[in-house]
């Protein structure tokens, strides 16, 4: 899986953070290097139209789509390459391994044996406690890609970082008691981002996110326990309650 982070769209990258297209260009080249490489047996491409201040610019497409052009405009795919998944919904890094996974689903009828994800370097602890949360331990590998091109884009990430992982665990626990009490990014802080980056088609709050999730549930395939979980993990709160989602892929 790619996680992605800006449009591609017309030979530019929108919505992104300005010095950073080489590095956004570079996560679609990695990710599709390993798939060539024979890594992984297919590749998502994960990330929807989580930019809506340029979605006139972009004609409103995702990033997922966008990064697939950006392969294809590179001679990097061939359009009718069956290996890419297109995951058009994730709006950050939980659901773009989350819907990944589902992706993968209800293109193939079963669960994948092994995960990779590529993106920044400096998220890798991210995608691992969230990997925790899905219970991916023992099938989860990382492939970070890139450093950040100045001294404010470095602050910046860092930052952020150190907010999110901690907003994942109790840091009041001391060795070796560590505790995880949200590594599915249940909070309502989480909950508000991911509104936000929702296309204007739907009203930025727990509403339209409802909306939003019946049309995630095309994933399910179908599949009954599928949307089960789909509805476990949206109605789940921060705390210890991430144990007992029944993965269908444990």
């Amino acid at each position: 899986m790619a996680a992605l982070h800006a449009i591609y769209f017309n030979g530019r990258w929108h919505g992104g953070f300005p010095g950073e297209e080489s590095f956004y260009a570079r996560h679609v080249e990695a990710a599709i290097e390993l798939l060539h490489a024979g890594t992984y047996d297919y590749l998502s491409l994960s990330g929807g139209r989580t930019h809506p201040t340029v979605a006139k610019q972009t004609a409103g497409i995702s990033e997922a789509e966008g990064a697939k052009q950006y392969a294809i405009d590179k001679g990097l795919l061939n359009a009718d390459d069956d290996r890419i998944i297109l995951e058009t919904c994730a709006r950050d890094s939980m659901e773009n391994l989350y819907f990944s996974i589902l992706a993968f689903f209800q293109k193939t009828s079963r669960w994948p044996s092994r995960v990779g994800v590529v993106s920044w370097a400096s998220k890798g602890l991210r995608f691992h406690l969230i990997a925790c949360g899905m219970g991916l331990g023992g099938r989860i590998f990382f492939h970070g890609v890139g450093d950040y091109p100045t001294q404010t884009s470095l602050e910046r990430a860092c930052a952020a970082e150190v907010h999110l992982n901690a907003a994942l665990t109790d840091p009041s626990c001391i060795p070796p008691d560590y505790r995880l009490v949200d590594p599915l990014l249940r909070g309502s802080e989480f909950a508000g981002k991911r509104w936000s980056r929702m296309p204007d088609m739907f009203s930025p709050d727990e509403h339209g996110n409802n909306l939003y999730m019946d049309a995630v549930k095309a994933y399910a395939a179908g599949n009954p326990k599928v949307l089960q979980l789909i509805d476990d993990v949206e109605n789940l709160k921060p705390g210890d309650g991430w144990r007992d989602i029944a993965w269908p892929w444990l």
